[in-house]
């Protein structure tokens, strides 16, 4: 999988995905939120970041055996 630029694509259904802050320097998970056209970083303990999201991908296949 390859990184997707958000200003050129957005992702539909606001599945959960990982994010990409390039202010910060970090990976996340994150979700596309419709309704506020804005990307938004999963629940962190309460732990409010300030980012910028610039990237972001789906989730990969997870595992077929546990």
């Amino acid at each position: 999988m390859e990184w997707i630029v958000a200003e050129e694509l957005i992702p539909l259904g606001n599945p959960i995905i990982l994010v990409c802050d390039c202010l910060n320097s970090f990976v996340s998970l994150g979700r596309y939120i419709e309704e506020d056209n804005t990307f938004e970083l999963m629940n962190m303990d309460n732990v409010e970041i300030d980012s910028v999201i610039t990237h972001w991908m789906p989730l990969p296949t997870p595992p077929k055996e546990f």
